[in-house]
């Protein structure tokens, strides 16, 4: 990794990286860095990190865990975007099944 990115950064997305390989082996193309970062402005402690991931998706190709950890992943944003606060994905599919119209209740289980 770039020695430019904070060491503390490093690791998290180190980390992000080998969840992502663990969820969805040989998909992820790329990660940019964005925000403080890419401006060399990050503050340890203060920032976030900001980022995006490219990943190659074939449809059809995935079995159903794979689905279920792109699902789960999904609700976890969506809880941690209405919420302000960062959950398990099984929280966050509960959480979904509460707050979501019943139409997509049987995608969440």
């Amino acid at each position: 990794m770039d020695q430019r990115v904070p060491i503390q950064v490093q690791d998290v997305l180190t980390e992000y990286i080998s969840r992502f390989h663990e969820g969805l082996p040989h998909t992820l193309e790329g990660l940019y860095l964005q925000g403080s970062i890419a401006l060399n402005a990050y503050l340890d402690g203060t920032s976030d990190i900001d980022f995006k991931s490219l990943a190659f998706l074939m449809p059809n190709r995935f079995s159903d865990q794979e689905l279920q950890w792109c699902m789960t992943g999904m609700l976890r944003q969506f809880y941690t975007l209405c919420e302000y606060e960062i959950i398990s994905k099984v929280e966050a599919g509960n959480y979904a099944i509460d707050v979501m119209p019943e139409r997509w209740h049987h995608i969440i289980r």
